[in-house]
């Protein structure tokens, strides 16, 4: 049987790639996530507190700005092969993070050991909070909107 004698069904099924193919395709999705996750893991681990003066939030905000820098070079790293869904979440997602982060850092009244807490510094807390979870839906959102049209396609 010469090449050109294969079936339809023959030619498609050795087209096909592979398993092995097809999950570092799937993988090259997070490999920058994992990668900034691994470093935050670190950045979390390390007591930064004895190399210079930082409150716990400080520290907490720098390895949650750390994982969601991951997001963002994720998504320049992957621009080309995302969807416009995709790339929304990824960068909402990122900069979710990083602003989450950059708050932590800059606010280390946001704990109660490293200041006197009064009445308004209690009500930014709970705005943080509301602005926060208000933040966190409308990403779910895009997410959502994102699977819906992988599954579509």
């Amino acid at each position: 049987m010469t090449g050109s004698d294969k079936t339809s069904s023959q030619l498609s099924s050795n087209d096909k790639p592979s398993a092995v193919a097809i999950l570092w395709r799937k993988a090259q999705r997070y490999c920058m996530i994992g990668l900034f996750s691994a470093i935050a893991t670190g950045a979390y681990l390390t007591p930064l507190q004895k190399f210079f003066t930082m409150g716990r939030y400080q520290h907490y905000g720098i390895t949650i700005s750390i994982f969601g820098l991951g997001y963002l070079l994720q998504t320049i790293w992957s621009w080309r092969t995302f969807t416009k869904w995709a790339r929304i979440s990824y960068l909402s997602t990122g900069l979710f993070f990083s602003t989450v982060g950059m708050t932590f850092y800059t606010n280390p009244w946001l704990d109660s050991r490293m200041s006197m807490q009064t009445a308004d510094k209690e009500l930014w807390k709970n705005i943080f909070i509301a602005v926060y979870i208000l933040i966190t839906l409308a990403i779910v959102s895009i997410w959502l909107k994102w699977i819906k049209e992988e599954k579509g396609a």
